[in-house]
């Protein structure tokens, strides 16, 4: 039972990582007429003869936010953290300490202080402490963060070009304008929050936001999100840092009759301390101490007081905190002020376990991601386990599975370490591996799933054993390269397998030139911000590496995807590959399958070289809720015509197949590859075999 509701909590808190930020870095003043064009002009208010747009509103609000603690070089301050799981007839609350430290450079490191569990029953309609218990020891308590954990602005500010700003209402005080925002994001079906902002014109900052869902984040977990939002006050200084974060959640317990009925989860923060430097009696040591320089102020502030704070602030307080259930509010304040006390007196040499994570760790796990179902392996197996460092800057990780087709032993195994010397941006990744594992074009997500329940295996397989060791430099999130060596004895594999719930799965599985394979691979990875991804790999195989097969390969696929006018939103993917020399049957390039052109068998053409592209439009509108068809209006389901087409050039046809289509799409979860399940009608218009092709599969988010 403690398990669950342990998953429940990681999967809450990922949930709202990636709404709410912490406290912003220092920057410089905005200049009073630097104004970005980017957000559409909805409306226009006056104040004190100065022309405001909602477009003007929300750009001086990006700047804003990075100016809450101007002029400061670091800060430290105290975070405590309430989760309670609640039942009908009984409930947990966990309570967990960290102190915070962040400096202008965007570095963050957090230190848990001390968690508490207290399970609770109820009695007579009120609840009755039953135990309290110490939780699970954390594998270690201090944790660095990067940049964009530290610097983040509000999501609705970040991805702004995805979100319409109405001004709903401006409150007047003596020295300034509160501007009451709401913000939606552009499509009906965004996985992104909705909400209330309130915006300060002194400064232009964020003090108070409330969130909503136009889609529910994990309608197949989460039954409805009451309510998320973020308090702000104004410290003695002058600085703006979070006061409050809450959220309410119910959760279906249909078929996870073990899950609590509700999450309340709460965060305070308090004990803002600036410009005192690096404690590491308090934060541990640290590998590099940057030159921060001074700061405007190295006191301490009292963050019980708001200094010439909004006089609509403290009723915003007051309506946000009255909108919750008593499970959101803290009672364990003893607990919380005596960890402080004890870390305020023995710092970290208080605190048991292991710190920074470089205690090695063995676990177990099913590895589920590795699981398989095809019509060669049937069904794989197995488990995973890891060992190195708890922090998983050396890792060392194995997984064996049996394949039930062929009665076999299938395994890989996976050496990951950090570079010494690089800020923890490079790494040497080696593996080796006995699998079977798809080759050509088509990778539609969660395959698996489709082979076993409607037999629909749209993937081709090879048998690959052997290895390879590369080198991975991510210099930011959105940048990363890699190069490096690979051998491999590939071989030909028959179909074993025709089960599934619905139909057969009895396609032929087509032969592999085989023998040994030694390469040079390189390739890049861009994501541009919100809307451009990009990856290129180059493979040369053979000449002075030795093997079988000497070629060259290179694989380019660009992704893009945006707002092109108002909500209108297209995506365009170009998929390219360029071989030369004499490359074996499983390394042509292809067109044709769920992943290249709809409507076609996959691989329906082979050459040397091929290109296809396609084009989807995503309708904004919710079109069936305009129906009134009841639990159709409801259904949440989107509409996208699209289109698709490709060629191969030098092979066994020179001609274009296109085909155009729409397709149904429901959002089931957060799921990069796989978070829409899409039902497509799909035309093919130039394959004499089929006119109309039915698929049901699974879709990225973005």
């Amino acid at each position: 039972m403690r398990e669950a509701g342990l998953i429940l909590r990681t999967a809450f808190a990922l949930f709202t990582l990636g709404i709410v930020c912490p406290v912003s870095s220092a920057a410089e003043p905005i200049p009073p007429d630097s104004v970005p064009q980017a957000v559409g002009i909805t409306q226009t208010i006056f104040v004190e003869g100065k022309e405001f747009t909602v477009r003007e509103i929300v750009q001086r609000a990006m700047k804003g936010e990075r100016t809450k603690l101007a002029g400061h070089v670091d800060v430290t301050y105290r975070i405590s953290t309430h989760v309670a799981f609640v039942w009908p007839e009984k409930k947990t609350v966990e309570t967990e300490v960290y102190r915070i430290y962040g400096d202008s450079t965007g570095y963050m490191r957090r230190v848990l202080l001390a968690s508490q569990s207290e399970k609770f029953k109820k009695q007579n309609d009120a609840w009755a402490l039953d135990e309290t218990e110490q939780p699970d020891a954390p594998d270690y308590r201090i944790r660095d963060f990067d940049v964009s954990r530290f610097t983040r602005i509000p999501i609705y500010l970040e991805n702004d070009q995805e979100y319409d700003f109405t001004l709903l209402d401006r409150t007047l005080e003596p020295d300034r304008v509160i501007f009451h925002v709401a913000f939606r994001p552009k499509s009906d079906f965004s996985e992104l929050p909705r909400g209330d902002i309130y915006i300060d014109s002194n400064g232009f900052r964020v003090i108070h936001e409330v969130y909503e869902f136009t889609e529910n984040p994990m309608p197949v977990f989460i039954k409805g999100i009451r309510r998320i939002s973020v308090q702000w006050m104004r410290l003695v200084g002058g600085e703006w840092v979070p006061k409050q974060l809450a959220a309410e959640l119910d959760l279906r317990r249909g078929a996870m009759w073990f899950a609590p009925s509700g999450i309340s989860f709460s965060q305070i923060f308090e004990g803002y301390r600036f410009d005192l430097g690096y404690d590491a009696r308090l934060f541990g040591e640290r590998d590099d101490m940057p030159d921060l320089g001074k700061g405007i102020a190295a006191a301490t502030a009292d963050t019980t007081l708001s200094i010439a704070a909004p006089q609509l602030l403290s009723s915003l307080h007051a309506q946000d905190d009255a909108a919750y259930t008593p499970e959101v509010r803290i009672t364990n304040h003893a607990f919380i002020d005596s960890t402080g006390a004890r870390h305020d007196s023995l710092g970290v040499g208080g605190l048991t376990g292991s710190l920074y994570g470089n205690n090695l760790v063995l676990d177990f796990s099913p590895s589920l991601t590795d699981w398989d179902y095809n019509r060669v392996e049937g069904f794989v197996f197995g488990g995973e386990a890891n060992y190195g460092r708890a922090d998983q800057r050396a890792r060392l990780s194995a997984f064996g599975g049996f394949a039930t087709a062929p009665e076999e032993f299938r395994y890989r195994v996976d050496l990951r370490t950090e570079l010494p010397a690089t800020d923890r941006k490079a790494a040497l990744v080696v593996s080796f591996r006995d699998r079977v594992e798809p080759f050509g074009s088509n990778r539609p997500a969660l395959n698996s799933l489709r082979a076993f329940v409607g037999g629909a295996d749209d993937q081709d397989y090879a048998h690959r054993l052997g290895g390879s060791a590369r080198v991975v430099v991510t210099p930011t999130n959105d940048l990363s390269f890699d190069a490096g060596v690979e051998g491999t004895r590939e071989s030909s594999v028959v179909t074993d397998e025709d089960f599934s719930l619905f139909g057969d799965m009895n396609q032929v599985n087509p032969a592999v030139e085989e023998g040994d394979e030694y390469a040079i691979v390189v390739g890049a990875r861009v994501d541009t911000p919100h809307w451009l991804h990009a990856r290129v790999t180059q493979r040369l195989a053979g000449g002075a590496l030795g093997g079988d097969f000497r070629y060259n390969r290179t694989d380019i696929t660009i992704r893009a995807r945006g707002f092109v006018v108002g909500r209108q939103e297209l995506a365009l993917t170009l998929n390219g590959v360029a071989t030369g020399d004499a490359p074996p049957f499983q390394q042509r390039a292809d067109v044709g399958g769920l992943s290249t052109v709809r409507g076609y068998d996959r691989r329906t053409h082979l050459g040397n070289h091929s290109f296809a592209s396609r084009l989807e439009y995503f309708v904004p509108y919710d079109v069936f809720a305009y129906t009134r068809i009841p639990l159709l209006d409801s259904s949440s389901i989107q509409v996208v015509p699209w289109a698709d087409a490709g060629r191969v050039g030098e092979g066994d046809s020179q001609d274009w197949i296109r085909s155009v289509g729409i397709g149904l799409q429901r959002y089931l979860w957060p799921v990069d590859d796989a978070a829409n399940l899409r039902l497509d009608f799909t035309f093919p218009l130039d394959n004499p075999e089929s006119d109309f092709v039915v698929y049901l599969w699974f879709v990225a988010l973005r």
